[in-house]
């Protein structure tokens, strides 16, 4: 049975409607675009944390070589 919108019902996420086939997998280049963004997200996010640590590791740092008067 397939919905009004295409896709198939809930317990088949990764199979769809095409004009080209009657059931046709995810391509793995969605799957592997996806993949990418993810790693390239995750790895921006793992920079920004070891900047902010490295920063707050320089400014401890100097709080300690600098006392307040």
């Amino acid at each position: 049975m397939v919905c009004s919108s295409g896709f198939q019902p809930v317990e088949n996420p990764l199979i769809r409607n095409s004009s080209s086939a009657n059931q046709l997998l995810v391509k793995s280049s969605e799957i592997f675009l996806t993949v990418g963004m993810l790693r390239a997200f995750t790895a921006k996010m793992r920079r920004s944390i070891r900047a902010r640590t490295d920063l707050m590791s320089t400014l401890s740092s100097c709080d300690e070589t600098n006392p307040p008067p």
